[in-house]
């Protein structure tokens, strides 16, 4: 995930909180370029030039699945998800993943995205 977050240049404004220890069952390509497009998209919809911080947490769900969230501050959410992040929800299905997302009202954090994968027990 750190890897995803350089490839954006936003190292000084990302924090990553609770590592987990678990492989899921997904390519780490479509992992990365998911946490590339949620943290790109929040600056697409920023709504003013304000600086914006990032928080992703990772938290295991159940047995079987992990989360992780990317929250976000100064975005302006919309009714519903574009069309960029309903295209990465269809990719991350065939492999037991989805993605949402919410407006915020715990201030300064104003929109979150989650990615539920599931946790590899291997072959």
């Amino acid at each position: 995930m750190r890897s995803a977050v350089t490839a954006v240049g936003l190292d000084g404004v990302v924090t990553v909180t609770d590592p987990l220890d678990v492989s899921v069952f997904c390519p780490d390509r479509l992992i990365a370029d998911t946490v590339e497009h949620i943290l790109r998209n929040a600056g697409r919809h920023r709504r003013d030039a304000g600086p914006q911080q990032f928080r992703i947490s990772l938290d295991r769900r159940d047995a079987d699945t992990v989360q992780f969230s990317v929250a976000n501050t100064g975005s302006q959410p919309r009714e519903r998800p574009g069309h960029g992040l309903d295209e990465l929800d269809r990719s991350l299905r065939p492999f037991g993943g989805s993605l949402s997302t919410a407006a915020l009202s715990d201030a300064p954090w104003t929109f979150q995205t989650s990615v539920s994968l599931q946790i590899w027990r291997g072959a």
